[in-house]
Parts: C-alpha cells; structure tokens; sequence
C-alpha cells in the first residue's frame, strides 16, 4: 500500500473533478466496446469511488473520526490499531514492550459490549486525527501530524437489532 502524496495538496473540487475524469473514461470505454472493456471500465469505477471518498476527506482537512481504546483505569488513549489476524481482525494493543490481541466486540446489546472491553481494562471510544490516503483505497493516520482529538472514551454505540 502506497501513501497517494499526490492529493494532500489538492481540493476537494479538484479531486471530484479526477472522479468525474474516470466516471467519463468508464463511459467511454464502454460506448467502443461490447464486453471486452469490462476490466477496465471497473477499475474506472473504482478508482471514482476512492476519489470520491478521498474528496470528502479533503474537504475536512484529511481529518477522519475513528475507533479507539483506552485504558479503562486512567483513560488514556492507548497505543492501538486493528490487524488482520489468522482469527480475522483484531484490535492490537502495545503497552511498552508487551502486545495484547483483543477481539472486536459484536454483541448485539451495546452493555455486554462495554462489559467485554471492560474485562479487557479497556474503553472503546472515538478519536479525529489527521490522515492519508492508500493505494487500496483505505487510509491510516499521518504521521506527520501525530495530534489526536478524543471525541469519547466511551462510546460501544447502540444496541443493535
């Protein structure tokens, strides 16, 4: 995954203008062809769904919400971020030279959530910090703007149906 330096400079307008470029190039891909463009007519698609998605962060700032863990004891941010484990994703907790691997909670009742974390001596909450966008469409957060705004330290949201 590549960090798309290209767009931190530009406006939300200008890259909506690079998905209306693609959205164009889709169409006129398939307006010369019959199924033959179909890679690339979907690669078009895709790459307009990202500058889309990239456009709106632009127009915040490259400032994106997220979750985060904090310890449930002091209530500080703790050093976390989710990974791709054999077991699917996981949240990965570094406190000094110790890991701790920690399941994302899907229980229904936003209660027995906040008491799974709680077990854990962790709160799951929101935090806004600055980001930069990937090559795969996703982002993660730029280092070169290390401050953090806490939203909550406590926030499992609602019960779900």
């Amino acid at each position: 995954m590549t960090v798309q330096t290209y767009l931190l400079d530009k406006t939300g307008d200008e890259i909506r203008e690079m998905a209306r470029d693609c959205y164009r190039r889709r169409e006129e891909s398939w307006e010369r062809s019959d199924s033959d463009g179909f890679l690339s007519q979907w690669a078009m698609q895709e790459m307009a769904s990202r500058y889309q998605a990239w456009a709106n962060l632009a127009d915040r700032g490259w400032v994106a919400e997220s979750a985060a863990l904090f310890d449930a004891a002091t209530g500080e941010l703790l050093d976390s971020r989710m990974v791709d484990s054999q077991y699917g994703s996981r949240w990965m907790v570094t406190r000094g030279s110790d890991r701790q691997f920690l399941s994302y909670s899907l229980a229904k009742k936003a209660d027995r959530r906040r008491a799974y974390y709680a077990k854990h001596g962790v709160t799951l909450g929101r935090v806004a910090r600055r980001v930069v966008p990937l090559s795969d469409g996703h982002t993660m957060p730029d280092r070169d703007y290390p401050d953090v705004t806490v939203i909550s330290t406590d926030d499992v949201g609602e019960d779900w149906a």
